[in-house]
């Protein structure tokens, strides 16, 4: 896993790898508050979250627990920001961030329940579950909800990664751009907005070239609201910084969307995850999560004996 590419984004403050109110940040978060429910969690519990990031699934088990006694600790491989909100005062939540799922920091035998939202499938599966069996108490569970190859979002990622590849490859976009905000503070003058006209249209043409062969990967991708801004005449928040920080930012989606294609896992390598579950004691389950009548994710779930 790249810890800068992620460390980069979570560091926008956003707690989610899908767009805020979109039918599967939605449709996720119903998933989980389902499933917890169902979960026999003992009063004065020890919870462990694997990969927490900003607290998209903490912040859910906190909600669902509400009344209940337990200490949620939250860990990460990348430096995290929860919200504020989440440190309450009648509930115990301890982050561990800059801390990977082969090796965690806890003793064994101390944890009653353990979930994971999108992260156990980074890490090396043997050594995550020796550590999962490990710091498990015995009859404890977990739950962990994981890529999957088959997931319809799997065709979007491919699109997006093609828009962003053919777009960071594109020299003569990127130095148009940059023309257009040196225009911009350089002067107000009738000249420089009729330049400005002509070049922010060879922009978006390009721009939409690009989508058009990548199927749709720049519509999907936000790139569109983050360039327009930078390119209308009217606006005067700009600056090449602020550019070339979009830049950076764009090639590290890139190698997030792509960590995330690589991890998903096939109906085959599901398998061969419960086999190494067996292996160290737990008897391992799993069964497809649907949105919108179709595959999501896979959702493992397992009970030490």
């Amino acid at each position: 896993m790249s810890e800068i590419a992620w460390g980069n984004y979570w560091s926008t403050g956003l707690t989610s790898c899908f767009p805020k109110d979109s039918t599967a940040d939605k449709q996720l978060k119903l998933i989980w508050e389902k499933a917890i429910s169902h979960v026999k969690i003992p009063e004065n519990s020890s919870l462990l979250e694997l990969g927490c990031g900003n607290g998209f699934l903490t912040s859910i088990i906190i909600n669902v627990l509400e009344g209940r006694n337990f200490t949620l600790n939250a860990m990460d491989y990348s430096k995290v920001q929860l919200n504020e909100l989440l440190f309450r005062a009648d509930k115990k939540l301890k982050v561990f961030d800059e801390t990977t799922i082969e090796e965690m920091p806890f003793e064994a035998g101390s944890m009653d329940v353990l979930f994971s939202n999108f992260a156990f499938e980074y890490a090396e599966p043997k050594k995550a579950a020796i550590e999962t069996s490990r710091v498990l108490k015995s009859g404890g569970c977990f739950l962990y909800n994981v890529h999957s190859k088959l997931s319809f979002v799997t065709g979007t990622s491919d699109c997006i990664i093609n828009a962003l590849d053919n777009m960071l490859k594109n020299e003569d976009l990127y130095l148009n751009i940059k023309k257009v905000i040196s225009l911009k503070l350089e002067s107000k003058s009738e000249d420089n907005k009729k330049n400005i006209f002509l070049i922010a249209k060879e922009i978006i043409d390009e721009l939409k070239k690009i989508d058009v062969s990548s199927k749709g990967g720049i519509t999907n991708s936000g790139v569109i609201e983050d360039i327009l801004p930078l390119i209308k005449t009217s606006n005067e928040n700009i600056s090449l910084l602020r550019l070339e920080n979009m830049w950076q930012n764009y090639a590290l989606y890139k190698i997030r969307i792509e960590q995330q294609l690589s991890v998903g896992y096939e109906p085959s390598e599901i398998n061969d995850i419960v086999d190494v579950f067996s292996e160290v004691g737990i008897q391992m389950t799993f069964e497809p999560v649907f949105i919108e009548g179709k595959v999501f994710s896979y959702m493992l779930s397992g009970v030490k004996s």
